[in-house]
């Protein structure tokens, strides 16, 4: 297994803080974001040489230590992209050889216990596992004040964890079953599919369309399966974002 960072992004909503560096480079405390996500995967037994870094604002100021593939585009196009730009230029690792690929977003924070259960996790009969937090309400309710303005629903069976539904809108709480934590884990048999799926979208939408967009439209000929967690995690994408991550952890 190999893990993708996502870290391209501007962090235009962090304001100064991201002037001079990449979102993920923004500390948290004593630490920046990536600088904990990357101690932490040393700590559960991640070779650095099993972690990718996929780049886009500010670059350079990345650990030159990891393996980086770089989205020029980065200012124009979204997550996904990034993502699959990264599919696409190791194609041999991940097309051909069928190497099941960890997705991590570099602006997220994590309680060690997520990474450990997502990479022990065993990929079976769905192609794609993500945990989802069941206490998001507890957690939105600290960033907004109407919670569902930004949620996204999240709907899956609960016999099977089989999901239904992500990333719209209906502001019915039954709807509202998790939330997507910006990290899941692809099936190498699967990886084609999912690459395939993505390439037969307009370009437009390509270029712009949101993780939980692109699996809400996959639901139907991809096989996802949630997790459900209770342990605490953020995301980062604004000040007020920030002084909760710190709050946290």
């Amino acid at each position: 297994m190999h893990i993708l960072i996502l870290c391209a992004g501007l962090g235009k909503r962090l304001e100064h803080k991201t002037k001079n560096k990449p979102k993920c480079l923004v500390k948290v405390n004593k630490n920046t974001i990536l600088g904990r996500l990357l101690g932490q995967l040393s700590t559960v037994g991640v070779e650095k040489s099993k972690i990718i870094l996929c780049s886009g604002y500010q670059k350079e100021k990345l650990p030159k230590d990891y393996l980086q593939i770089h989205n020029k585009l980065y200012a124009s196009t979204n997550m996904v992209y990034t993502l699959m730009q990264a599919f696409t230029e190791l194609e041999e690792l991940f097309l051909q050889k069928k190497e099941t690929a960890l997705i991590i977003y570099g602006d997220c924070l994590y309680d060690i216990n997520i990474l450990k259960t997502i990479i022990k996790y065993d990929l079976i009969e769905e192609d794609i596992a993500l945990p989802i937090d069941k206490k998001w309400l507890e957690q939105w309710k600290l960033r907004y004040e109407n919670p569902y303005e930004d949620a996204e629903t999240l709907i899956y069976k609960l016999d099977n964890n089989r999901l239904l539904n992500i990333g719209e809108k209906t502001f019915e709480p039954k709807d509202y079953m998790g939330q997507y934590m910006g990290i899941f884990k692809i099936k190498g048999d699967s990886l084609k599919l999912f690459v395939n799926e993505y390439k037969n979208l307009p370009e437009l939408c390509r270029n712009k369309i949101s993780t939980t967009e692109f699996i809400n439209l996959t639901l139907k000929k991809i096989h996802y399966k949630v997790i459900p967690t209770f342990y605490k995690w953020s995301e980062v994408d604004n000040l007020q974002d920030l002084s909760i991550a710190e709050s946290k952890f």
